[in-house]
């Protein structure tokens, strides 16, 4: 029994932070994972533009799944039926928002907990009301709020999240922050960060796995040949031998499997999709704007000092909110996560869009460009 809390104590406490033992971030880290509904309340309540971040998120939410519908609806490799099929999937994935209100979180009176000066007992008294507030979840329908937001994701959290059967997606305000998005900064650019996020989980409704279910219960939808297509063309290309360099010189070879395949198969959607919908967001304000018979939708505004038009810049902001510098590559990760080292991602990813080979006058890839998932709208160009 003492090896058993031992080894809980261990995993709960230890190993999720080993990184920043004896540092004032392990205490975070440990109260973010073991008071989450607490720090979730305290977040919200000093969170500020509150209002103003919930109706940005919903606006990219919904011009995302605008311009989806438009792709799907010139998808070639569809049938009309199928077509339909995919479309009544879309327009039933709802993009879930936290409740802003901090009272919904607290679970249970922090004041009724006590604590002392010892490490082990507190211990024990967090991860009994965590695990019991845990366990409480278990009653609740999956798709009630408490349980997205308690069991599935945070509203503190970075990164959204999407969950396959009930054709939900869920966006944290914690992503409303930089490198995703920015107060002050050209609408191109946000897209690039929150925009791509919301892309990234909507299509994972249409992956490979999301496919299997058409938003009520599991049932592969038509039209899956196209999506076999795709994939088989995407996983040819990062299943070729690869070879990455640290920032320290080391040089590892390696081949990879099909598990990154929806990850790489979302991203090369998500790309195009975030841009469509800011494309669809400029002409939706232009729309309501234009009175005077005269008026004409101004182009989009330079960032200053930089001789790079708009278009260029969202690929250059995704680059970027991709990038890291390591000193090392560990191999386990490599080959047991779904997700690709960040170059190689962006190499994948960035070479099968037309968009960019046109945005920077690329010479053709030395193999042909894979299909897009959803289909292609055919929008002129920003300068």
């Amino acid at each position: 029994m003492l090896i058993l809390l031992v080894e809980r104590l261990y995993t709960d406490l230890v190993e999720p932070v080993q990184h920043a033992l004896g540092k004032s971030e392990y205490c975070l880290r440990v109260t973010t994972e073991l008071l989450g509904d607490f720090v979730s309340a305290l977040y919200l309540k000093n969170l500020p533009h509150l209002q103003e971040r919930q109706q940005k998120m919903k606006e990219v939410i919904k011009t995302n799944k605008g311009a989806a519908e438009e792709e799907l609806r010139h998808q070639p490799e569809l049938n009309p039926e199928e077509m339909e099929m995919w479309v009544s999937k879309l327009r039933s994935m709802s993009g879930e928002l936290a409740n802003p209100d901090p009272s919904q979180y607290l679970l249970h009176d922090i004041n009724e907990t006590t604590l002392s000066d010892n490490f082990i007992e507190n211990s024990l008294i967090l991860l009994t009301r965590h695990r019991s507030l845990m366990y409480q979840l278990y009653q609740s329908s999956t798709s009630s709020p408490a349980v997205l937001w308690n069991h599935f994701l945070r509203p503190f959290s970075r990164s959204g999240l999407s969950l396959y059967a009930p054709n939900k997606f869920l966006i944290p305000y914690g992503a409303m922050e930089a490198p995703f998005f920015f107060w002050d900064v050209p609408d191109y650019i946000n897209y690039a960060g929150i925009g791509l996020m919301i892309a990234h989980e909507l299509i994972h409704g249409f992956d490979e796995t999301g496919i299997q279910y058409n938003g009520t219960q599991r049932k592969i939808l038509e039209g899956y040949e196209h999506l076999v297509q795709v994939s088989e063309c995407l996983a040819e290309q990062y299943r070729a031998p690869q070879s990455l360099q640290a920032v320290s010189g080391l040089l590892t070879n390696f081949s990879l499997g099909r598990l990154p395949l929806n990850e790489v198969l979302v991203g090369s959607g998500a790309v195009r999709l975030a841009w469509e919908a800011y494309e669809l967001s400029r002409r939706q304000e232009d729309k309501g704007k234009r009175t005077p018979a005269a008026y004409t939708v101004p182009d989009p505004p330079q960032l200053p000092w930089l001789d790079l038009n708009p278009l260029q810049l969202y690929f250059l902001r995704i680059a970027q909110v991709h990038c890291t510098a390591t000193s090392d590559i560990h191999m386990l990760p490599i080959m047991e996560k779904e997700h690709l080292p960040s170059s190689l991602w962006v190499k994948v990813v960035l070479q099968n869009e037309p968009r960019f080979t046109e945005a920077f006058n690329c010479s053709p890839p030395p193999h042909h460009q894979c299909p897009y998932i959803l289909g292609s709208v055919p929008t002129p160009s920003t300068p």
